[in-house]
């Protein structure tokens, strides 16, 4: 003789609404890419004294499962099969109220050669892997003559900006990468700095779809 198990009527629709909740806890909300910057600055390394290019690459990301969601974001150059992955672990984080920003300020090539210009993917992912992506172009190569880069000059107990470029932005760092101060001024008083010595600083200027900058100057 068999026996069967009967839902009560009146459970039908709490367990029909429970199904529906666990399917869409389930499917979550994949990231969004609202807005990217992409960007070459020309940088003047005074340690290897050399001249080469960097890459700053940002992307304003939203994730209805929260910003922690999100996984990896990715800089294709397919036509070189070039890929840059950015992780939790190494991408800088920029929040402006409630836009979040992430990205990298500084990447270079590995043989320091110029970044391969035309289209490039921007693509973002989350834990379950959902992703958006957006194509972007990176301008034409600039040259810049290594005369007008711009320097920072000791001169008694200030620091001068030599600088064709207004403003030169000068950040301050501590031997241990701390950001001591941020500064457009075109003269600095050693005192305003902080550190204990071993500061080094680092000059950039944007003129218009790319940028300039030069350091360290260590004192």
């Amino acid at each position: 003789m068999s026996t069967r198990t009967r839902t009560p009527h009146s459970w039908r629709p709490f367990v029909f609404c429970l199904v529906v909740f666990l399917v869409l806890s389930c499917a979550g909300s994949p990231p969004q890419l609202l807005e990217t910057f992409l960007q070459v600055t020309v940088f003047h390394d005074t340690e290897l004294d050399a001249t080469y290019e960097q890459l700053t690459f940002f992307a304003h990301v939203r994730d209805e499962d929260g910003i922690d969601d999100v996984d990896a974001l990715f800089l294709i150059h397919d036509e070189t099969q070039l890929v840059w992955r950015l992780t939790p672990d190494n991408w800088a984080l920029r929040s402006r109220g409630t836009e979040n920003w992430l990205g990298a300020e500084t990447l270079t090539m590995a043989d320091y050669t110029a970044f391969p210009r035309g289209s490039y993917r921007i693509v973002v992912s989350d834990r379950a892997g959902r992703r958006d992506e957006s194509v972007v172009t990176l301008a034409a190569r600039v040259e810049i003559d290594r005369a007008t880069a711009p320097r920072l000059v000791l001169s008694g107990d200030e620091l001068r900006v030599v600088s064709d470029h207004d403003p030169t932005i000068v950040r301050f760092f501590s031997p241990a990468g701390t950001l001591l101060r941020t500064t457009d001024e075109p003269t600095i008083p050693i005192g305003d700095v902080g550190g204990a010595g071993g500061v080094r600083a680092f000059l950039y200027a944007d003129l218009g779809g790319y940028g300039v900058a030069a350091g360290p100057f260590v004192f």
